[in-house]
């Protein structure tokens, strides 16, 4: 093949996969959970004004302290919101 170092370090590469992809969980988990505490404590605290067209306002602050504390994508964070309303 073009890429023989990849054969010689399959091991390694597969190694380096597995652990990056249980870290990967591992943020998923926490910024999941911390985003459900987050939209239970906004919901607690929340009025009329913070729903537009159904949908709870997420506010910014909170998106970038789940991306600051634990990784958690902004992306992920914006789809959440839509879905959890």
């Amino acid at each position: 093949g073009r890429y023989p170092e990849l054969a010689v370090h399959s091991e390694m590469i597969k190694s380096v996969l597995k652990n990056e992809e249980q870290a990967f969980a591992k943020t998923i988990a926490q910024g999941t959970s911390m985003f459900h505490q987050t939209c239970e404590e906004i919901r607690q605290k929340s009025g009329p004004g913070d729903f537009v067209d159904g949908v709870m306002r997420f506010p910014p602050e909170a998106a970038f302290k789940l991306y600051d504390t634990c990784g958690f994508p902004v992306d992920l964070t914006a789809r959440l919101v839509e879905e959890c309303g």
